[in-house]
């Protein structure tokens, strides 16, 4: 049986979870490793073919076939002072004699030119990289390189029956590296206004909250208690803690996403659910732009700049015509694994 080691963001990050899941569902007859601490397994447990440790301690006695990044914002830099630290950490984590394989990702935000020719070097000494969106895919010249659509659109999502429910997803701040400088307020305040313009509306509102740990959570209860009480009584905060399958079938069951967290709106158009964009970095603009998406978007930023019918415009007039391409698409991230990992 191959052994394969996985470098992941594991805490208990809805997307990062799903990526894992489908990768050790793809090739069942394969060895997985990740390191995981226990607060954060949940997502994993019931998967048979993957091992989990708490500590890196195990590396050292393990052969591995290949080493596999993946993940989504994984290349993303801090700020200046912080672009050597962030490029050892990477340098550190790959195993030394292993195959190095990076897939899902996107490369950025950045902003240092020395960070961007650091990592040339990161992915020069890797058999195949494949980035999620073309951009990032264009800011290299390598030729062990290629670009596909997001791993989730390979995703089988349960089917689930629609209610007239708005799901919003919600983000936090927190002085995170790679968000746009935006008004926290203000995107509290629109989320919530948001909620009282459909709840007048007759729909229902799910709060969604893709990660407890980038306190999506403490985002969801700040926009709920801006709420009126009668929009409150049609409100519900679905928080993800590692149940991918319940919190998947929840948060499908809406008909309209207001799609900040990135993979909200990946999903919801894997599912065919219409959604509207509020970006929160680059790296949204850019794959909605590799991916050909028709309708309206705004930057997290830019929010106090749009009205209800701007951001109700996408639920009427929502395209899916392209999602059979997206799916066979997304298949590229697996071309060169495939030969491997299924011989």
């Amino acid at each position: 049986m191959k052994k394969v080691f996985l470098h992941t963001y594991s805490e208990q990050n809805l997307g990062d979870d799903m990526f894992v899941k489908y990768i050790c569902d793809r090739y069942q007859h394969v060895e997985f490793y990740i390191v995981c601490k226990a607060p954060f397994k949940r997502a994993f447990l019931n998967i048979s073919n993957l091992i989990i440790f708490s500590t890196d301690d195990f590396l050292k006695d393990t052969n591995f076939d290949l080493q596999i990044f993946i993940g989504g914002s994984i290349f993303m830099q801090s700020n200046n002072k912080g672009v050597y630290k962030k490029y050892h950490i990477d340098c550190k984590k790959r195993l030394d004699n292993i195959p190095t394989y990076i897939i899902g990702a996107n490369f950025g935000p950045y902003s240092s030119k020395l960070f961007l020719f650091l990592y040339k070097s990161f992915f020069k000494k890797s058999e195949q990289v494949v980035f999620r969106d073309e951009y990032s895919y264009r800011l290299f010249d390598l030729k062990n390189m290629n670009w596909a659509p997001d791993i989730l659109f390979k995703y089988q999502l349960p089917n689930v029956i629609h209610k007239k429910e708005v799901a919003i997803s919600c983000i936090k701040k927190n002085n995170r590296s790679g968000l746009r400088n935006f008004d926290e307020g203000l995107y509290f305040k629109k989320m919530s206004y948001i909620a009282e313009e459909y709840a007048k509306r007759n729909y229902s509102i799910n709060l969604t909250c893709f990660s407890k740990v980038q306190e999506d959570d403490v985002a969801a209860k700040i926009i709920y208690n801006l709420l009126s009480p009668a929009t409150k009584s049609v409100t519900e905060i679905s928080i993800y803690q590692g149940n991918i399958d319940s919190f998947l079938k929840n948060f499908l069951s809406s008909s309209y996403i207001i799609a900040t967290r990135f993979h909200s709106a990946i999903l919801g158009w894997n599912a065919g659910i219409p959604f509207f964009p509020v970006c929160y970095n680059d790296k949204f603009n850019n794959a909605l732009d590799s991916y050909d998406f028709k309708g309206n978007i705004i930057n997290i930023d830019k929010l106090d700049e749009v009205d209800f019918s701007f951001i109700d415009y996408n639920r009427k007039s929502f395209s899916n015509s392209n999602i059979n391409f997206l799916k066979s698409k997304a298949n590229s991230h697996f071309s060169t694994i495939d030969k491997i990992l299924k011989e």
